[in-house]
């Protein structure tokens, strides 16, 4: 607070002067201010640099991996008999499938044979004096047990409380309510999924509702691939053509479908953009924080700073680095993929990297998982593990020092502020003794003024 005396003697604006004389001894405090405000601005920004280091770290790790880049695409010249779809490691060529027959579960429906139930919530006059319904898929069962109050719908949801895979509606036959039939389905598909009913305990629901004899019985699918017969338990095979998922539809006349297996150029051509998005985001960062304007008034936030500087020049080189153990791609730049001097950023021509992939997807996929491998696994070679790590990274240990530069500074700051206070109060102690001084000189030349007054008129 500014010391407010006014100049009541001297005439002087007294609190001025003091706060122009503490602005030039509180010069060094402002500059230790404007030191602590950059710091933090870098910590800020290695905190973001590392948060771009974490996403390359795992855009590597993704393209890197065996299988990212291996994706095809499948067609089907028959997609109401069979839907084909793409996805990893598949083998490339054209395959013809017959699909013999299709996969379908245990479907039991009741009859009127014994009963006819108008009113599927009263109890079954045909159940006598209770007992057991067992119902076992692939040797397991489990026991729905009734009594002579059970009701259709009683049976239906005791069936559904089983943890077998098993379900059970009511079906309302006539739709007038003249007659509820108990329909009992397997919920998978196959043989080995194969449902059976039986009476236990002196129970004669199954014999009373006629559901000894599946109307619908388990059955696997049937293909024939080359002139050999395959059964599955299911519709759907992801098994019989490497990579592919097939889901058979309708084996009406035995149709023969023709399925076609590429790259799917396009998938993989958007993972490797992702992948170099994630490295042109760091170059981008470097480039940004460390660029120098000759003339300019003010250049990157971090230009000159030797942590930032080494670290993307290390990668760069990773980056550019050419394998040579490798047969068919050895660089980014043979694979389509080239560092544009003038920006410092990649650029991917999009028709090249696409006929790489079309021609040999596995030697680009080696590249990468090359690419990834020098770049986490190399001793003695900078990894971005090293870089990252969120305990003794080269990131961490260079915001480590920041926060420590900030700490010493803002304790040099408490003490410089301790000291302007201290002179400030000088200051004002000074300046009021002077006005007192002032005050006094003033009282005691009026005072002999007066007396020299009086002896004149004597």
């Amino acid at each position: 607070m500014a010391f407010q005396i006014f100049g009541i003697q001297s005439g002087l604006d007294t609190g001025n002067i003091i706060d122009q004389l503490m602005a030039i001894e509180g010069r060094p405090l402002n500059l230790l201010q404007r030191r602590e405000a950059t710091l933090e601005q870098q910590k800020s920004l290695f905190q973001d640099y590392n948060t771009k280091l974490s996403t390359l770290k795992s855009a590597l790790t993704t393209i890197g991996d065996d299988d990212t880049l291996d994706q095809v695409s499948a067609t089907s010249s028959n997609e109401d008999a069979l839907e084909v779809e793409g996805g990893t490691s598949g083998n490339l060529g054209s395959y013809s499938l017959m699909i013999n027959s299709l996969a379908a579960q245990s479907i039991f429906i009741s009859d009127t044979t014994n009963v006819t139930i108008t009113d599927p919530t009263a109890a079954i006059s045909t159940i006598g004096t209770g007992g057991d319904l067992d119902v076992t898929i692939n040797g397991t069962t489990e026991t729905v047990t009734y009594t002579t109050a059970s009701s259709l719908n009683d049976i239906r949801d005791a069936i559904n409380d089983l943890t077998l895979d098993v379900s059970a509606s009511i079906l309302d036959v006539s739709g007038a309510g003249t007659d509820y039939r108990l329909v009992v389905t397997g919920t998978e598909e196959g043989t080995t999924n194969a449902v059976t009913l039986a009476d236990n305990n002196s129970g004669d629901i199954v014999a009373d509702l006629v559901l000894g004899t599946a109307d619908q019985a388990a059955s696997d699918s049937s293909v024939s691939l080359a002139g050999t017969t395959i059964t599955r338990s299911s519709n759907t095979i992801t098994d019989i053509i490497d990579g592919l998922t097939l889901t058979l539809k309708d084996a009406t006349g035995t149709p023969t479908v023709a399925v076609q297996v590429i790259s799917n150029s396009s998938g993989n051509l958007s993972e490797i953009q992702t992948f170099l998005d994630a490295v042109n985001d760091v170059r981008q960062f470097a480039v940004d924080q460390t660029k120098f304007t000759e003339g300019a008034t003010s250049q990157g936030a971090l230009f000159g700073d030797r942590t930032l500087i080494s670290t993307d020049s290390e990668l760069r080189s990773l980056f550019t680095a050419q394998f040579s153990s490798l047969t068919t791609i050895q660089s980014m730049s043979q694979l389509g993929i080239t560092l544009n001097t003038s920006t410092g950023l990649f650029e991917m021509d999009s028709s090249r990297v696409t006929e790489q992939l079309d021609d040999n997807p596995s030697a680009v996929q080696t590249f990468f998982e090359s690419l990834k491998d020098s770049m986490t696994n190399v001793a003695g070679t900078l990894t971005l593990d090293g870089i990252t790590d969120s305990i003794d990274g080269r990131i961490k240990t260079k915001t480590d020092f920041l926060q420590t530069e900030i700490e010493q500074l803002q304790e040099s700051q408490e003490r410089m502020e301790g000291r302007l206070e201290g002179r400030r109060a000088l200051l004002e102690r000074q300046f009021l003794i002077m006005e007192q001084t002032m005050a006094q000189m003033e009282a005691q030349q009026s005072s002999f003024a007066s007396q020299l007054g009086g002896l004149a008129g004597q």
